[in-house]
């Protein structure tokens, strides 16, 4: 009894290892739970920027965590990503056809960024970074690519 209580502690810290994985400021990281794809980077100041989706119900989804305040996706407020300089107003949910185009615009840019850049609707700015962000982001014509199709 003693064996078998041991091994079931042991398959259940394993279980929950992921779940105490942080991310490491200043690299895009990818994981999955509780059947969604999740995508961020964190800053060296405690700001976010955090995408989901998953083949289902969820298309895509944004979020951008600034000083403490939420931004994207059901939030009071929305924010624009620049990227190489290019603006995407409102990339934050693709559950229209504007918001997919916007989310896919969003998408394909990051993948390539040099410089990532974020404007919240109420005058909030900061930059993230982008090492690995291409590794994090599969293609969207990639069979590894989560996000439903509007």
């Amino acid at each position: 009894m003693r064996h078998l209580m041991a091994g079931f502690c042991l398959g259940l810290s394993l279980v929950t290892l992921p779940a105490l994985v942080r991310a490491e400021p200043g690299r895009w990281t990818s994981g999955w739970g509780q059947g969604t794809s999740e995508f961020f980077v964190d800053d060296h100041r405690g700001n976010r920027l955090y995408i989901s989706c998953d083949g289902y119900e969820n298309p895509g989804r944004m979020w951008v965590t600034l000083n403490g305040r939420s931004y994207g996706f059901q939030e009071r407020y929305s924010f624009d990503l620049i990227i190489n300089g290019q603006r995407v107003e409102s990339p934050d949910n693709a559950f229209s056809r504007l918001g997919s185009a916007l989310f896919n615009q969003a998408w394909d840019l990051l993948r390539q960024a040099r410089t990532i850049r974020v404007l919240t609707h109420d005058g909030k700015e900061a930059a993230f970074p982008v090492k690995g962000v291409a590794k994090a982001l599969p293609a969207r014509s990639s069979k590894n690519y989560p996000c439903a199709r509007f």
